[in-house]
């Protein structure tokens, strides 16, 4: 199929990628030309980094004038690059050697996946499923432990897993079709035998994974999924999770891509911070025009510098220094970067920040 770009640059002034490099192959255009090029069975050199370095942040897509799905393109250009002629980074390789061998994208032990628990836990049955993630269950272990304290105080009925392995987004992101739906064939045959009706997650890589890709590639599955801050929200306006205002700080909500231009999920993270006595401020780009942190698409795993560049442009238009995120992935990208360039941003995940406010 040939995609038909009219070539209006439109995608050049929204796209994050070529914001930070100003190069024509790292932008919305440029992957159109060399996703045409590859979908034809042709092997362009520079259709590698251009496919790769997407972040795919749903920034082009709102603003095409011929309503081009480039995320879509793009995802689609990686599956046939990678049908045709194999995975191209050896740093792709590894990361999904990881998921099969080890059930996790960063290469730990999976004996450890569980060590961010505040508690012993009982095994039990539920058709709920709290499903942590990779990065949240060894990196931003906050994160893990607060939603389940936060699930569990409201009275929630629902269970975690202790071999949870991975969602395989990533797999699906590096193109590699074949074993994504393996992995995603285990998982949902996982969830129907254990009677999971319902996922909760914290992570909106598995958010996009379970809502999106799984339904695309295997059809009808049996669950249905929401994300934490969704389901923080709902909690709260309920009346079962009670929160004491604490001394009004200032925070700078970063809408995330998968959340914000993927899901339209904009109010419900700003209403839960004034909730917890907080006083929202707007980035100089936020909601649908959001800048984009550059964890996403794999790109932060094969292109550090241009992944670091985007977030140190979100962070740098930020009136604040106290940052507010419900992206795990924003979350540890912008604490990763503000400390390693020395920016002094403080960094809070929404579901750590209610935690801290209960009553």
């Amino acid at each position: 199929m040939e995609y038909e770009c009219i070539e209006c640059e439109s995608c050049l002034e929204v796209c994050p990628t070529y914001s930070v490099s100003g190069e024509l192959e790292l932008s919305p255009l440029g992957r159109v030309r060399v996703a045409n090029k590859v979908l034809r069975g042709e092997f362009a050199p520079e259709a590698v980094k251009s496919l790769f370095s997407c972040t795919l942040c749903y920034a082009c897509n709102q603003v095409c004038p011929k309503e081009l799905d480039l995320v879509e393109i793009v995802e689609q250009a990686r599956i046939a690059l990678v049908e045709k002629w194999g995975i191209p980074f050896s740093r792709q390789r590894e990361v999904i050697a990881s998921i099969v061998e080890r059930g996790n994208a960063l290469g730990r032990e999976p004996s450890e996946r569980l060590r961010w628990l505040p508690e012993p836990y009982e095994e039990r049955d539920s058709e709920r499923l709290l499903f942590i993630g990779c990065l949240a269950s060894y990196v931003e272990t906050g994160v893990a432990s607060a939603s389940y304290l936060l699930l569990k105080k409201a009275g929630v009925d629902f269970r975690i897993l202790r071999d949870e392995g991975c969602c395989g987004i990533y797999v699906y992101r590096a193109g590699d079709l074949k074993l994504a739906k393996k992995v995603f064939e285990k998982n949902a045959k996982r969830f129907e035998e254990l009677g999971i009706k319902e996922i909760i997650v914290p992570c909106l890589g598995c958010y996009r994974c379970f809502k999106n890709y799984y339904p695309r590639v295997l059809g009808e599955v049996g669950f249905r999924v929401k994300q934490i801050t969704e389901v923080i929200h709902e909690l709260m306006k309920l009346g079962r999770l009670r929160v004491s205002p604490q001394k009004a700080e200032r925070y700078t909500y970063l809408d995330p891509c998968y959340l914000g231009r993927a899901e339209g999920l904009y109010d419900a993270p700003r209403e839960i911070a004034r909730m917890c006595g907080a006083e929202v401020v707007e980035a100089e780009l936020s909601r649908e025009k959001a800048l984009c942190c550059g964890a996403g698409g794999g790109v932060r795993s094969l292109f550090k510098d241009l992944s670091f560049a985007m977030a140190e442009k979100a962070l740098k238009s930020t009136p604040t220094e106290a940052v507010l995120s419900s992206c795990i992935f924003c979350t540890n990208q912008f604490k990763m970067v503000s400390r390693e360039l020395g920016l002094g941003n403080r960094v809070t995940h929404i579901a750590e920040l209610v935690l801290r406010c209960l009553r």
